[in-house]
């Protein structure tokens, strides 16, 4: 069977160790006027929840987090999903997060209430 045809399952093992054994990757991110992000992932162990918490943080000072339940260890995820998203400031938004299969990376694009867009990216390239 040729590669290309087990990528999808790629994505399902990749996020089946994370939230089995928990972990943290990080990732870059950027507003849309260009100031840099920290971003990070962190995964719950399966058996404490299998929670994905998403921090974004500015050098400017404050930070917005997303958590969500991941669905069952080994199953299937879905290739583009919304959260919410709530900042340090007060701001809300929603985040999209969307997995690219073939260059095993997630894409996330946000937009908060105060006018604040971004995008962050995490590479399980790595």
């Amino acid at each position: 069977m040729p590669f290309h045809f087990c990528r999808p399952m790629l994505q399902v093992l990749v996020l089946t160790i994370l939230s089995a054994c928990g972990g943290e990757i990080g990732g870059q991110g950027q507003l849309s006027d260009g100031e840099p992000l920290s971003v990070l992932m962190e995964v719950s162990p399966a058996s404490e929840g299998n929670t994905i918490t998403l921090d974004i943080a500015s050098p400017a000072g404050w930070t917005c987090r997303s958590a969500f339940v991941n669905g069952p260890a080994g199953q299937p995820v879905p290739v583009r999903r919304t959260f919410p998203i709530n900042c340090s400031d007060g701001a809300k938004g929603t985040i999209i997060v969307t997995w690219d299969n073939i260059q095993l990376q997630q894409h996330g694009a946000f937009k908060l209430d105060n006018g604040r867009t971004g995008s962050v990216l995490f590479d399980f390239r790595r």
